[in-house]
């Protein structure tokens, strides 16, 4: 992961429309995996 998606994610984190870089369905930002498609949030580990 480059420092630039990096850096997308958390912006999207701080915001309410966080969404899975799987599905595109909306998410908590400090959810481990998409429940719909079992995407990993690369946010997880970090928040």
């Amino acid at each position: 992961m480059s420092e630039e998606e990096l850096l997308e994610l958390l912006e999207a984190a701080v915001v309410d429309t966080f969404v899975c870089g799987g599905c595109g369905s909306p998410l908590e930002s400090d959810a481990e995996f998409c429940g719909l498609c079992n995407w990993k949030n690369p946010l997880s580990n970090i928040i």
